[in-house]
């Protein structure tokens, strides 16, 4: 085979370039420290490096989590300590209180001491992190105490039986409470055996529904309407409204013919096209339908108790009422009535549970269609569950007046224990669908700042019966602070468990990530000066390949 000059030249220059590259690429490891500079150089090095660098920054996140979360619980069991701090003082001054030879001054200078404590413990349940209340469950934006020492938020039955947190995510799918929800420590009166058990959206939820008629037998496909049909044969009312199904073509229909039933579509048709004097038609008012055993649906789009549908039947001399009836399954008069949504209660109430100062004065939060409305039960006209349904609706009456949609209370159950049923009233006809939740506001008073306030009466008025009533309820006050420092504290170790539980791991990422992506640099290097010298090589060589020519020295 002959070689040609151009082949020796073109082979030379491949072979500088393949070293030119090689050198390239040794020159950017040693520049960048790193194997790979596009994810084609290496395909599989490239997606676990990723997938290395993506698990290091959500370790980098939830590490920022726990440590915002463990700050969150530090600050929290500090102002815990520090209300503990408060009982345990309070205590003691109550102890000094209590001995018979103080004398009123005395009693005076440690009351003005105790009211003191009592500001501190509302500072304490106001306690922030960040400009968030700690205390105040998911309402970080909303202290927990007023100035006066009043729940600053609502105390519902809901949000008692499922108490708002605030939690971090501090590992994949887990999470952890950081808040410590004020009630528990500050405690609320407990008449909830009482108010708990009138009704809230937390259960016992009814929507409403719209009245809905269903013939009781398919549509009878085989009947023959053309042996003479009255004018008024088929008459449907929805919601007030008469609609006339034309019996002309209805008694166009002839399904005893050999194998041809009448087709359902065109009945349900007929049906749909029936009209009300004023070019209404059924289908505007209702919904009509067959369902899959061919029995007649017909469904009012207006919802509640006044959501109405009626079929009525007109014989005559060719096809009677019961004929009419066998046809479309539904017998003649007919009537079906939509329900209001209504809200009960799951625990039951007896005459004996009903004192009137309990229940007079509480609220009732309700939110009919959007609307939030806060109801104030007043005096009941007795003390059984008669007198606190009629309370109620007293209630209901001023802040629903008539015409208006409104809600009604009633008294479910044959006694002697009941329940008791809120139920939406007078839904308008015109396809809403009433909405309706309840609550029940529970004490605004806090048991323990209550507590404190009538120790404080007791010492400025030297009730000593009343002032050693106090040493009780401080011990069970400083059991549950106590507890619940516990409580705390145990999370804070956990914290502290995952913390180092992250920086172990990001540990372990980032040397799995060195050895994926990073390069052995003393090799880099190594292999770099070789390459460099066969890249010298290659062009020492190549000036020998390419001799000089006549043209060289001609020019």
């Amino acid at each position: 085979m002959r070689v040609t000059n151009n082949m020796l030249i073109g082979n030379m220059m491949w072979n500088l370039n393949n070293n030119l590259r090689r050198l390239d690429k040794l020159q950017t490891q040693n520049a960048t420290g790193k194997k790979i500079r596009f994810p084609s150089d290496d395909p599989i090095v490239a997606s676990r490096v990723l997938k290395l660098k993506t698990d290091l920054a959500e370790l980098e996140q939830y590490e920022k989590n726990n440590n915002d979360a463990l700050s969150w619980l530090e600050i929290t069991e500090a102002a815990v300590a520090d209300i503990g701090d408060v009982l345990q003082r309070a205590r003691e001054l109550t102890v000094r209180a209590a001995t018979g030879s103080l004398t009123t001054e005395d009693k005076e200078k440690i009351s003005s001491e105790m009211e003191q404590l009592k500001k501190q413990l509302i500072s304490s349940g106001n306690t922030t992190y960040a400009g968030r209340y700690v205390f105040s469950g998911y309402n970080t934006d909303t202290k927990l105490f007023d100035e006066d020492g009043k729940y600053n938020i609502d105390i519902t039955s809901f949000k008692l039986e499922n108490k708002p947190s605030s939690s971090y995510e501090i590992s994949i799918g887990e999470d952890i409470q950081v808040s410590t929800n004020g009630l528990d420590i500050f405690g609320y009166e407990d008449i909830g055996f009482s108010l708990s058990k009138l009704p809230y959206s937390g259960s016992g939820v009814e929507e409403a529904k719209r009245a809905n008629l269903s013939a009781t037998s398919p549509v009878d496909l085989n009947f023959n309407f053309t042996t003479g049909l009255d004018p008024n044969a088929v008459q449907i009312t929805v919601d007030g409204t008469v609609y006339k199904v034309d019996s002309a073509k209805l008694g166009a229909l002839n399904g005893e013919a050999p194998n041809d039933p009448i087709d359902k579509n065109e009945i349900l048709e007929i049906l749909k096209d029936a009209e009300d004097g004023s070019g209404n038609k059924l289908r505007d008012g209702a919904a009509v339908y067959f369902d899959s055993s061919n029995n007649l649906q017909l469904e009012s789009k207006s919802y509640g108790e006044n959501a109405e549908i009626q079929v009525d039947f007109t014989g005559s001399a060719g096809i009677s009422v019961a004929d009419l009836e066998g046809a479309f399954g539904i017998s003649d008069g007919t009537i079906v009535n939509g329900s209001e949504a209504y809200i009960e209660s799951t625990g039951t109430l007896n005459d004996g549970d009903i004192v009137g100062s309990i229940f007079e004065g509480a609220e009732i939060l309700v939110d009919l269609n959007g609307e939030s409305k806060r109801i104030t039960i007043g005096a009941l006209p007795s003390d059984d569950v008669d007198g606190l349904v009629t309370a109620i609706n007293t209630a209901f009456d001023a802040a629903y007046p008539p015409p208006n949609q409104s809600i009604v209370a009633t008294k479910e159950g044959t006694g002697p224990d009941y329940t008791i049923r809120y139920t939406t009233k007078d839904t308008p006809l015109d396809g809403t669908k009433p909405n309706l939740k309840v609550d029940v506001v529970r004490a605004e008073e806090s048991t323990l700042l209550e507590d404190f306030q009538d120790v404080i009466d007791a010492m400025n008025a030297g009730d000593e019966d009343k002032i050693d009533d106090f040493l009780e309820k401080a011990d069970a006050h400083i059991d549950r602070v106590l507890s619940i420092r516990a409580d705390i504290g145990a999370r804070v170790n956990r914290m502290e468990l995952v913390k180092s539980r992250i920086e172990d791991d990001n540990l372990s990422f980032t040397k799995l990530l060195t050895q994926n992506e990073d390069v052995d640099m003393a090799e880099v290097i190594m292999n770099l000066k070789n390459q460099e010298n066969v890249y010298r090589a290659s062009l020492s060589v190549g000036a020998r390949v390419i001799q000089p020519t006549l043209l060289d020295f001609l020019r």
